[in-house]
């Protein structure tokens, strides 16, 4: 796996900001998945890295693992909403977060 220099350079469109971005982070103490979404996500994993998120602040280092990029707010959101659901967590430990053979 690539370092955070990997991270894609996101489109913005003019006068609006790059779409919306549903990120996935396995929590490396509790092996939990943290769910988010953001139109950011370079800000949005240094704030987690930093430890400004609350909800994984005690559980660094949070490293991007994987992540969805959809094209509007409701789509992000509403794909956000199943990511955290118990089935959209299976999905997501099955198909984007499997570990490398």
């Amino acid at each position: 796996m690539r370092g955070e220099g990997c991270l894609p350079k996101l489109r913005r469109s003019a006068g609006r900001p790059s779409s919306p971005v549903v990120c996935l982070f396995p929590r490396i103490k509790n092996a939990d998945i943290y769910v988010g979404s953001t139109n950011d996500l370079r800000r949005r994993v240094d704030s987690h890295q930093g430890g400004h998120v609350t909800s994984t602040k005690e559980n660094l280092p949070a490293v991007l693992r994987s992540y969805v990029a959809v094209g509007d707010e409701a789509s992000g959101r509403s794909l956000e909403r199943y990511f955290k659901s118990g089935s959209g967590k299976a999905f997501a430990k099955k198909r984007f977060l499997k570990k490398a053979e």
